[in-house]
């Protein structure tokens, strides 16, 4: 099994790169069958993305402009949260039909092999472990 996921790193972009990327991953989820969307849902993203570019490309310096760009940028990033989780669940791990989607994939921690071994700092001083350098 694979120990891969979708990275929610796309919250973090500008607001045009987020834009570009959602249209990007719109038209991926359409071309692949195996991520199907209902249509209604897809409708919804369309119709999110396309006011959230109106808004950008009509915001000025006006702070209610900006304020509605913001909340149009918080309701699409939240739609596209629950795309993610979704392809999430469809992918079961798989590192290309992540990528296929559009989305970015990462390696998943939780399930990661690696063991990290923590000693408290009073054992490991104790043990001559701490500060060893110095016992010179």
């Amino acid at each position: 099994m694979s120990r891969y996921k979708v990275s929610y790193n796309f919250l973090h972009f500008n607001t045009p790169t987020k834009i570009v990327l959602y249209r990007l991953i719109l038209i991926k989820i359409s071309e692949n069958e195996e991520l199907q969307l209902s249509e209604v849902f897809y409708t919804k993203l369309e119709k999110y993305v396309n006011q959230l570019e109106k808004s950008y490309l009509w915001a000025t310096d006006d702070r209610t402009e900006q304020n509605v760009l913001k909340i149009k940028e918080k309701a699409t990033d939240l739609l596209f949260s629950k795309v993610a989780k979704h392809i999430n669940e469809v992918a079961k791990g798989n590192r290309k039909l992540i990528f296929r989607s559009g989305f970015h994939a990462v390696l998943n921690k939780k399930l990661s092999t690696r063991k990290r071994v923590i000693i408290p700092r009073m054992i490991a001083y104790r043990r001559g472990a701490y500060n060893s350098h110095l016992a010179l």
